[in-house]
């Protein structure tokens, strides 16, 4: 086989390597064209609805002109409470993996599926059987979100409000890289059997409209990477090439 052969035939096997996916196997949630997107509907903050592993915290307080009462420690509660500056109890309780929170005084809740403002009225309404006129403030922490920013970049990003927006999530990963895709956003989100996607472009001004979507709890955001042929095909080529090489210095000299 001539020089020119084994040539062409390296072109041909590494043409075939890059659109086979050999190239880049490490590259995540690729697009794919035959699958049968859901398109996702951007939905607000007070749409968020408790799922299993959400932690809620709240505060007990009265409405009778001062201020929060420390009215759990008053009956010797002290589960997972935080002191905060002001010497009030900041009670924080899991939601288990089937929907359950156990609430001081009050015992076990189906809390699944409820939003925050939901859980808060239905508190108030529990909690005023024991104190008269109270309130609740309420927060729900250890909510998280997905990043994956270009090739190997890849975080849990605590979401410090419920009105985190996309572009914030970025920031809070780092921004965007040099081998990452600013017209290739997309967020993913719902159940992986049958997600919704939302396909994004940053790259302009124009993209500020969808830069502004309240990201949910568990969504995935996903920034596509660059695909950068020529570095990778010349590393993944050299050592055949090398190989090659070889084979035929050996062929020439034994045919001497």
């Amino acid at each position: 086989m001539s020089l020119f052969r084994v040539g062409l035939l390296l072109f041909f096997v590494s043409f075939l390597a890059s659109s086979c996916q050999v190239l880049f196997p490490n590259y995540l949630l690729r697009e794919d064209k035959k699958y049968s997107y859901t398109e996702l509907v951007d939905t607000s903050a007070n749409a968020q609805t408790l799922m299993p592993g959400d932690v809620i915290t709240f505060q007990l307080g009265t409405r009778d002109g001062y201020g929060f009462v420390d009215v759990l420690e008053q009956v010797g509660v002290s589960g997972n409470a935080n002191q905060n500056q002001g010497g009030n109890n900041r009670i924080s309780y899991p939601v288990r993996p089937d929907g359950i929170a156990d609430f001081p005084l009050i015992g076990e809740l189906n809390v699944l599926g409820m939003t925050r403002i939901e859980l808060q009225d239905l508190l108030e309404e529990k909690y005023s059987v024991i104190y008269k006129d109270p309130f609740i403030v309420l927060t729900v922490t250890n909510r998280r979100a997905f990043v994956f920013i270009g090739r190997g970049n890849a975080q849990v990003i605590n979401l410090p409000t419920e009105n985190t927006t996309l572009i914030e999530v970025i920031a809070l990963a780092g921004g965007l890289t040099n081998d990452s895709k600013a017209h290739k956003v997309r967020v993913i989100r719902g159940d992986y059997n049958n997600p919704m996607i939302k396909r994004i472009d940053l790259s302009t001004i124009s993209g500020l409209k969808d830069a502004g979507m309240i990201i949910q709890p568990y969504d995935l955001v996903v920034v596509q990477p660059t695909t950068q042929i020529a570095p990778e095909l010349l590393r993944q080529v050299t050592p055949v090439l090398s190989l090659v090489t070889t084979l035929i210095t050996v062929i020439i000299l034994v045919r001497r």
